[in-house]
């Protein structure tokens, strides 16, 4: 019976020190994901683990597999945020390429093409996503005050409608 509980308690032990390391890697690596940069999360867990090597940290056998299981994530991770900032550098190159800044409201009418005069619109289509409840009303406000504000001096509801559809409907690529 002696046996069979030293196992049962080995093999908690291993399945806890795994589940704690590969936790230890994902939260620092959503920590540092905040801030733009996940690939240096897992790079802390390798400082955590020099602590453990020097001897700074606690002598636990728990510790010590819990290093070792989050030593073995930490390549994973580092990889998944070097994956991450690519894509992202990628997305951002992207929409950098169709949206451009935007002419003041009131200023003459450039000849630009329309996709750098409205960067919002560029932005939603060139990414294909769905915009933004910000992009909505900054669409509708330049709709608004290019097209209707000269027609209806005091507009009603039925006004408003037609422009918040116009810019759903131009934002979204219909």
């Amino acid at each position: 019976m002696r046996m069979v509980l030293i196992i049962a308690q080995s093999i908690a032990l291993t399945l806890a020190s795994a589940a704690a390391g590969t936790f230890l890697c994902l939260s620092s690596w959503l920590l540092f994901r905040l801030v733009r940069h996940p690939q240096c999360g897992p790079l802390l867990v390798l400082v955590a683990i020099a602590f453990a090597a020097v001897g700074k940290l606690p002598d636990s056998e728990f510790l010590r597999r819990t290093l070792v299981f989050a030593g073995a994530a930490a390549g994973p991770f580092w990889i998944a945020g070097l994956v991450w900032c690519a894509n992202r550098r990628n997305r951002s190159a992207a929409s950098a390429e169709c949206a451009d800044t935007a002419p003041a409201v009131g200023a003459a009418p450039s000849r630009a093409p329309p996709y750098l005069r409205y960067p919002a619109i560029a932005a939603c289509i060139c990414e294909a996503r769905r915009p933004s409840p910000a992009e909505v009303r900054k669409v509708t406000k330049r709709i608004w005050q290019e097209a209707f504000a000269t027609r209806f001096p005091s507009p009603g509801f039925a006004e408003r409608r037609t422009a918040l559809r116009a810019a759903r409907a131009a934002l979204e690529g219909s």
